[in-house]
């Protein structure tokens, strides 16, 4: 008996939840549809932060020596990071 009221009671809950978010998702896929339309039809420009999508290849000279030990520059991107970072903190590749 416990265990069927247990189970009603998630069951409820879950329903409730994916009533509060669906209209907040359907909000969120019409304003994508309706910013890819824009964006197609030259009404808006690309939104990209100055973020740089393709790097391209390692720059040349960033499998130098390091010359301050407390720095480490990615061969990625050419970021300058602190020492201790596994990672770039630009582009996310590993060090």
């Amino acid at each position: 008996m416990v265990g069927t009221l247990y189970l009603l009671a998630v069951t409820i809950l879950l329903l409730v939840a994916l009533a509060v978010t669906l209209p907040v998702i359907r909000d969120i896929v019409l304003e994508g549809i309706e910013r890819r339309r824009e964006w197609k039809d030259d009404e808006i420009e690309r939104d990209t932060d100055g973020e740089v999508f393709d790097a391209g290849p390692p720059t040349a000279g960033a499998d130098e020596v390091q010359t301050d030990p407390d720095r480490q520059t990615c061969r990625h991107c050419g970021t300058v990071n602190d020492a201790g970072y596994t990672f770039c903190e630009e582009c996310a590749e590993p060090l």
